[in-house]
């Protein structure tokens, strides 16, 4: 079976560093877009987030693109 995530869009909770982080750079490298949903972001993460960042209208509708959106999933 085929799966993929090209053009779709995750949320990946705490990637701001760590084993989160990695999966959303994994979910970047095979075109899916993220949402990197931390409380912060360390320095590795913050220049994920300006590698994929769309600037610009010109930008290829295809390129990955992720964001950062400060968040606290605690209760």
């Amino acid at each position: 079976m085929s799966f993929s995530v090209a053009g779709r869009t995750a949320i990946v909770t705490g990637a701001g560093s760590g084993i989160n982080l990695c999966f959303a750079k994994l979910l970047l490298s095979k075109q899916c877009n993220v949402v990197l949903a931390d409380l912060s972001l360390r320095q590795e993460a913050q220049e994920v987030v300006s590698r994929y960042k769309q600037t610009d209208s010109s930008s290829s509708s295809s390129a990955a693109r992720a964001i950062f959106v400060k968040t606290d999933v605690t209760s």
